[in-house]
């Protein structure tokens, strides 16, 4: 069975700020997957998927990854850079929305039209 982990969205001038709770993960096994507008996180039994409104960085290196195994039983805090720095990122704080598929979305608006 695949766990949705709690998680929040920040940002500030140059970065996205994605902090996933996943207590007790192997760090080893984790994936992360930066891809234009799209975050892909995975690590048994937990998946996150989120569709970002506005582009990050996706070259390797973009992105810096840190796990604390005191904070909340286990927190992973995930930077990733904005492509624009200073772009200002709406409504990161509609979690549900973000979990959405943006292809889900155009293709629900093409058969709208």
């Amino acid at each position: 069975m695949v766990l949705t982990p709690k998680f929040r969205v920040n940002q500030d001038d140059t970065a996205i700020i994605i902090e996933i709770n996943v207590p007790y993960i192997k760090v080893s096994n984790a994936e992360v997957i930066v891809d234009g507008q799209e975050f892909s996180f995975f690590c048994s039994p937990y998946l996150l998927k989120l569709s970002l409104p506005k582009e990050v960085v996706d070259e390797e290196g973009s992105y810096q990854a840190k796990y604390d195994p005191n904070q909340e039983n286990g927190l992973l805090s995930v930077n990733i850079r904005k492509k624009v720095a200073g772009e200002f990122f709406p409504n990161l704080d509609l979690l549900s929305s973000l979990m959405q598929s943006r292809k889900i979305g155009q293709l629900s608006e093409k058969m709208d039209s």
